[in-house]
C-alpha cells in the first residue's frame, strides 16, 4: 500500500470516527454549529466525505424512528386541538393556537422550517414528478403495485386444510373450494389446481365445469393460476 493510500484511509477513518462521536451527540442536545464545526476541522475532502457521510447514517438511525411520528402526532393535536389542554404535571402550558404550541414545543419557530423547506428542495429537484401530480393519485398508483406484489397466494398450510377437506367424500367439495379461491382472489399453482379437480391446467387458460383458469405468472417455478367464475 502506498503512503498516500494508507493516509487516505487514516484520514477517512478520523472523519468517521469523529461523525460517530458527533452523531451520539445529536439527540441530546448538540448544534449544527458544533457539526459544522468538526467538519471544517477536518483538512481533505476524503475526510470531510466520510465525516459527511457517517455522521449522516448514524443520525438518521433517531431520525428514522421519529420523523413520520412527530407528523402523525402533530396532526392530531392540530385536528383535536389538544394544544388547549394542559399535557404535563409540572410546569404544564395550554396553548391559545397550534403555532404557538408547535414552535415551543419543537423549539424552532415557522419561518426557521420555511427557510429549510425553501433551501433544501431535495425531493421537488429529484423527484419532481412527486409535485407534478397529485400526490393522492401517485400514492394511490404505489399502493396498487404493493397491492399486485402482495397477492394472496394460496398458503401451505392452508392448502394442505383444504386437501383434507377434500379427502372427505364429498362430491361438490372441489367446487366450493374453488369457490372459495375465487371469492378470496386466491392464486393457485398447477399442482394445487390438479388437486382441487383431478386435471392439470393446459395452455394460458381453460374453463373446467363453471370456472375459468388463467395462467397469470409463477408460483416458485411452478406455473400460478387465477380462478374466475364463469
Amino acid at each position: 500500500m502506498s503512503k498516500s493510500q494508507r493516509d487516505k484511509e487514516i484520514e477517512i477513518a478520523q472523519g468517521a470516527g469523529k461523525a460517530k462521536r458527533a452523531a451520539g451527540k445529536a439527540v441530546h442536545g448538540l448544534t449544527h454549529t458544533e457539526v459544522l464545526t468538526d467538519f471544517y476541522k477536518l483538512k481533505s475532502d476524503d475526510a470531510r466525505a466520510a465525516f459527511a457521510r457517517t455522521w449522516l447514517a448514524k443520525s438518521s438511525e433517531a431520525l428514522n424512528e421519529t420523523w413520520s411520528v412527530i407528523y402523525e402526532l402533530l396532526k392530531l393535536v392540530e385536528e383535536e386541538e389538544l394544544y388547549k389542554k394542559e399535557s404535563s404535571l409540572n410546569n404544564s402550558k395550554i396553548y391559545d393556537n397550534f403555532q404557538e404550541y408547535f414552535e415551543d414545543t419543537l423549539k424552532r419557530p415557522f419561518e426557521e422550517w420555511a427557510r429549510l423547506e425553501a433551501n433544501y428542495n431535495y425531493v421537488s429537484k429529484y423527484c419532481p414528478e412527486l409535485f407534478s401530480s397529485n400526490y393522492s393519485e401517485v400514492k394511490m398508483a404505489q399502493d396498487e403495485v404493493e397491492k399486485k406484489e402482495q397477492e394472496v397466494i394460496l398458503t401451505a398450510s392452508e392448502y394442505e386444510r383444504l386437501k383434507n377437506k377434500a379427502d372427505q367424500y364429498n362430491p361438490i367439495l372441489h367446487w366450493e373450494l374453488l369457490q372459495k379461491a375465487v371469492d378470496n382472489q386466491w392464486i393457485l399453482s398447477t399442482s394445487e389446481v390438479k388437486e382441487l379437480i383431478g386435471v392439470k391446467p393446459r395452455a394460458s387458460s381453460f374453463a373446467r365445469g363453471a370456472f375459468k383458469f388463467i395462467k397469470c405468472g409463477k408460483i416458485g417455478n411452478k406455473s400460478a393460476w387465477s380462478v374466475e367464475k364463469v
